[in-house]
């Protein structure tokens, strides 16, 4: 298995995305994460990028690859990928030693265990993807 540091960025945006659209579906096809991955933004998502990408985190044993229907894939993060990536957050979190963060303008700001966000303390939770800042 590849180190989580010598992953590409997309390669990480394509974990967290399918991390996160496995918490609402039990089979996420590559379509899915294409629709997911430019609604939080992600530019020049095709499918000769996408599939090659998501054919490496295959064979490096970050994803697994079956099948949702006779013709679609569905893929799904390994046990080793989401511990690599628990791994990742907390060396982050050591960094830090403490959950409240202050900012430039001292807005107070909160890392929510719960929801994997940072957002004003009082404000609603939303997904990774879906932050203001």
């Amino acid at each position: 298995m590849t180190n989580w540091h010598e992953l590409t960025g997309f390669q990480r945006d394509l974990l967290k995305t399918l991390a996160g659209l496995e918490r609402h579906s039990e089979s996420v096809s590559g379509q899915d994460l294409c629709r997911q991955l430019e609604a939080d933004g992600l530019t020049n998502v095709n499918n000769g990028r996408l599939y090659q990408n998501l054919d490496m985190l295959v064979e490096d044993g970050w994803v697994s690859k079956g099948k949702k229907d006779q013709r679609t894939n569905a893929y799904a993060t390994t046990t080793a990928a989401r511990e690599s990536a628990r791994r990742e957050l907390q060396s982050w979190m050591a960094i830090f030693e403490r959950e409240q963060i202050v900012t430039d303008g001292g807005a107070e700001r909160a890392l929510l265990w719960e929801c994997d966000s940072v957002h004003p303390v009082d404000a609603e939770c939303k997904p990774w993807g879906g932050r203001d800042d």
